[in-house]
């Protein structure tokens, strides 16, 4: 591993692959903060009646946001998947759904203050650079290493073993939306249509309830945020003996919204650490869900316990209304 990160290499390509690196992160943070750009923006609705088939309370959460952003009496969709995914899935207005997915797709590709084209194109200049300096022909190369593939040519080997199966998955599923579209249009129910990319989740759940008489809109009203977040302790416990005592409110954040719990042993009282719920989204953060670990367990020179966080971009309640999320929100929840 160390001479793959170059401790073979002479003081003079040290130098260069130390600069390399440094470049590369600063790289790294502005795109970052170029597609974090993009997703402070938002697609505001004037129109109530084009939000026909969203939720009442995700509706009341995006009147919230619009008059946060001064804009009373309308509705705003913020340019993140937490806000996009709903639309995409639920709205019957088919000319919402496009907008809201091609701003989405379009994120850092707008040819504004946020295009990363450039920043990738020196990214991929820069790892090309890096590879051949460290004695590999490709960054591929490079990042197969000291994998289990071991080179891009396995690695491709393995994607094109399942390519056809999933290429063939995905049109026996556009061809089953298609029948539903075409379906609705012969009843007077909709235009004809061929489907694109933002009719995909929609008529997914209409595929759902056609195939198998699930509605995921009668299934979310049970997945409220803070008990599934209870029942996600309570499995750690069965598991892992693992107890959390909330102490929000006695120790730092860095947003007001993020609760703090003790992790204990359940059967020692033994303090464990300290997780994060970072559960709701905000301008800065990055779209997506993901767990990190501010410090590591350690007993090496004195007991050192767990820092870590479980963060997730859910669109919160209206005030006074609980927080729902999604069957796949649920599941991301605990997988984090």
């Amino acid at each position: 591993e160390m001479v793959r990160d170059g401790a073979n290499l002479s003081p003079e390509n040290k130098a260069k692959l130390v600069a390399m690196n440094a470049k590369l992160e600063g790289l790294f943070s502005a795109f970052s903060s170029k597609l974090l750009g993009d997703e402070k923006l938002y697609t505001f609705v004037t129109d109530k009646a084009e939000l026909a088939g969203l939720e009442p309370g995700f509706v009341a959460s995006l009147a919230a946001a619009a008059e946060a952003n001064g804009k009373p009496g309308q509705w705003a969709i913020k340019n993140t998947r937490s806000s996009a995914q709903p639309v995409l899935q639920n709205a019957t207005n088919r000319a919402l759904r496009e907008k809201v997915w091609k701003a989405f797709v379009s994120r850092g590709d707008n040819g504004n203050a946020n295009d990363t084209n450039a920043t990738i194109a020196d990214i991929l200049k820069l790892r090309q650079q890096r590879a051949e300096l460290l004695g590999f022909p490709t960054h591929a190369n490079y990042r197969m290493a000291d994998t289990m593939a071991k080179t891009p040519e396995n690695a491709m080997g393995l994607m094109m073993k399942v390519w056809p199966a999933a290429v063939a998955r995905a049109k026996e599923e556009v061809a089953d939306m298609q029948a539903i579209a075409d379906a609705d249009a012969k009843a007077g129910k909709g235009v004809k249509l061929t489907i694109e990319p933002w009719d995909y989740r929609f008529y997914s759940e209409k595929v759902r309830k056609a195939k198998y008489d699930l509605d995921e809109s009668e299934v979310k009203p049970y997945l409220q945020l803070d008990k599934l977040t209870q029942a996600m302790f309570w499995s750690a416990g069965q598991l892992y003996d693992l107890g959390f005592r909330e102490n929000t409110g006695t120790v730092p954040v860095f947003d007001p919204k993020v609760k703090t719990f003790e992790v204990y042993n359940l059967k020692t009282n033994e303090n464990v650490g300290l997780i994060y719920l970072d559960n709701f989204a905000r301008d800065g953060k990055r779209s997506g869900a993901w767990m990190t670990t501010y410090r590591s367990q350690q007993t090496l020179g004195g007991e050192r316990n767990v820092l870590a966080s479980n963060n997730n971009n859910f669109t919160e309640g209206a005030k006074g209304e609980p927080t729902l999320i999604s069957l796949d929100d649920a599941t991301t929840l605990f997988h984090e």
